[in-house]
């Protein structure tokens, strides 16, 4: 199988680390826009699709099969930006490639619900209350069930079929559609498509860190993120435990 690990960074928004280790054979890619410094043992790719800032971002992330230097690879290793690679990925390549699966990602580590999740991207300002809180009424509508398993989107492996290719148009259609959040729009796209995920289980970069650690939040986003915790998530979050805000 031809091989590729690639990440995708835009405005600065994370400092790329070189991998500790590389894997042999596989190609190391890093897609930026000119706004960060790419180390040598990461193939320098600047983006070119009409895209800008998250949304070029997020098209890499889910569409690879679109992009022109990705589509010529077998199997890829998406790393999220804020992920270190730090230790050999083979042995986690040679199992995927053995395994009935295609595609494969880290079971989110705290919940297991779509609108747990929702509520948890408007309580960290991450995403609209009026939009999500809409999103959320069409999925009831719909019936997208509760407690449906979620999927962390920051180590994605991908074998090339029609089948992948599916589920990640269906992903990136939502993704435009929706609120712009990752796991919201994935999970819809998985219960619509029916294209089913292996989980790798406890993702690696939380808690064993044999392939991957995460440097735990994005460059810039310190004081947003202190903001959501202290003072904006209690007041959102008696919002929509009173039922103003429906989720």
């Amino acid at each position: 199988m031809k091989v590729a690990v690639y990440i995708c960074v835009t405005n600065g928004y994370d400092v790329v680390s070189a991998p500790t280790t590389k894997a042999a054979g596989v190609d190391y890619l890093c897609f930026n826009d000119g706004s960060i410094r790419v180390p040598r043992d990461w193939e320098d790719i600047q983006i070119t699709k009409d895209y800008s800032g998250k949304d070029a971002n997020r098209y890499i992330k889910i569409l690879p099969h679109l992009n022109a230097r990705l589509a010529e690879y077998d199997l890829t290793v998406y790393v999220d930006g804020a992920i270190d690679v730090v230790g050999d990925l083979t042995t986690l390549i040679q199992q995927v490639v053995v395994a009935s699966g295609e595609v494969f990602l880290y079971k989110h580590p705290r919940r297991s619900c779509v609108y747990l999740e929702a509520r948890a991207c408007i309580e960290g300002m991450k995403a609209p209350i009026k939009a999500t809180s809409q999103l959320m009424n069409k999925f009831r509508s719909e019936g997208v069930p509760e407690n449906l398993e979620l999927f962390e989107g920051g180590v994605i492996i991908r074998k090339t079929s029609k089948e992948v290719n599916r589920l990640m148009s269906a992903w990136w259609d939502n993704y435009l559609s929706g609120v712009k959040r990752d796991q919201l729009a994935l999970i819809y796209a998985i219960w619509k498509t029916g294209v089913v995920i292996q989980s790798l289980g406890i993702p690696d970069h939380r808690v064993e860190q044999r392939y991957f650690r995460c440097r735990y939040g994005h460059s810039g986003d310190f004081f947003r993120r202190h903001f959501a915790w202290w003072i904006w998530r209690p007041i959102v979050g008696a919002l929509i435990d009173s039922k103003i805000v429906k989720l």
